[in-house]
C-alpha cells in the first residue's frame, strides 16, 4: 500500500512540475523566437522578398540565421517570466511531501515498534530516507525542461546573439557544466527545506502544524537574510531558479552550501539523542 502511495505522490509531483514546465515552454516558444534584431529582415530576404539590407547582413542570413542560439537565452527568459514566481509552490510541495511519512513514523507507537527492533542509527537512516524520498522529482523534471530548450534552441550560441550578463561567457561555452551546477544548486536548496521540516517534525508530530511551521520558518529566514543581514537579493534562499552569478559563482555556491550545512547541523542536534527523541514523541 505504501509503495502505491509513493508512486502516486511521485506521479502527482511529476504531473504538476511537468505540466507547468511544458506550458511555460510552449508559451515562451511562441513569444521568444531566439533570433536577433535582423530576424524579420532575414525571414523576408530568405523568402525572396525585396528588403533593404547590407551585403554583410545578407551573408549572415544565408550562413548563420538558420542556426539556433543557446538554450541559455531561452532559460533566462523563462526564469524572469515564469520560474521566479513558481519558487514558493515548489517550497510548499517539498515541505508537504517530506513530512508525509516522517510524521507517521514519529508517532509514538510506530517509533516504539522500530526502536525495539533496529539500532538507532538505522532509525535515523529510515527517517532521512522517507524525508528525501521525492527530492529527485524536481531535478528530473528540470532536466526535461533543459532537453526541450536544447531541442528548440541548441547548445551553442551564435556569435553576438547571446547575452552573457547573467551567466557569463564560461557557461555559454560549457552548457553541460552549467546544467550540472544548476541542478546541484537546486538540490542544495531542496535539502535545506527538507532539513528545516525534519527539525519541526521532531518538535510537532502533527502533520499540518509541522508543514505550516516549516513553511513559515523558511519565509522568516529569507526575510531575516534580506532585511537584517542585508544579503544581496541575487543570493536568495527561496529563489533558487534564478541562479544569477553576477556576484560570482563562488559566492552563490558558498551561500547555498553554508545554509545546507547549517540545516544539517540543526537536524543532527535535533535527532542526536535517542532517549530525548523518544521522550518528545511520547509527549
Amino acid at each position: 500500500m505504501k509503495k502505491k502511495w509513493n508512486l502516486l505522490i511521485a506521479l502527482l509531483l511529476i504531473g504538476i512540475y511537468g505540466i507547468f514546465f511544458i506550458t511555460i515552454f510552449i508559451k515562451e516558444s511562441h513569444v521568444y523566437t531566439g533570433k536577433d534584431k535582423w530576424g524579420s529582415a532575414c525571414e523576408s530576404y530568405l523568402a525572396g522578398d525585396p528588403v533593404d539590407i547590407s551585403d554583410t547582413i545578407k551573408k549572415y542570413c544565408q550562413e548563420e540565421y538558420h542556426l539556433h542560439d543557446s538554450f541559455l537565452e531561452m532559460h533566462s527568459s523563462l526564469i524572469i517570466q515564469y520560474l521566479n514566481g513558481f519558487t514558493l509552490p515548489v517550497v510548499f510541495f517539498t515541505v508537504l511531501t517530506c513530512a508525509i511519512w516522517v510524521s507517521i513514523f514519529l508517532k509514538n507507537k510506530v517509533f516504539a515498534y522500530y526502536a525495539m527492533r533496529i539500532p538507532y542509527k538505522n532509525i535515523i537512516k529510515k527517517i532521512l530516507k522517507e524525508a528525501y524520498r521525492f527530492i529527485w522529482v524536481l531535478p528530473v523534471c528540470m532536466i526535461g525542461l533543459f532537453l526541450l530548450e536544447i531541442f528548440k534552441k541548441g547548445l551553442v550560441c551564435n556569435l553576438g546573439a547571446c547575452s552573457t550578463e547573467i551567466w557569463g561567457n564560461f557557461f555559454q561555452n560549457h552548457s553541460f557544466i552549467f546544467i550540472s551546477i544548476y541542478l546541484f544548486n537546486i538540490i542544495l536548496y531542496l535539502s535545506i527545506y527538507i532539513n528545516i521540516t525534519l527539525v519541526w517534525l521532531k518538535k510537532y508530530k502533527n502533520y499540518i502544524v509541522a508543514v505550516i511551521s516549516s513553511f513559515l520558518t523558511i519565509l522568516a529566514i529569507e526575510i531575516f537574510f534580506e532585511n537584517v543581514i542585508n544579503v544581496p537579493s541575487l543570493i536568495n534562499l527561496i529563489n533558487f531558479f534564478r541562479f544569477n552569478t553576477r556576484l560570482g559563482l563562488d559566492k552563490l555556491l558558498i551561500f547555498g552550501i553554508s545554509c545546507c550545512l547549517l540545516s544539517w547541523g540543526a537536524v543532527y542536534m535535533a535527532y542526536r539523542n535517542k532517549e530525548k527523541l523518544y521522550l518528545d514523541i511520547k509527549k
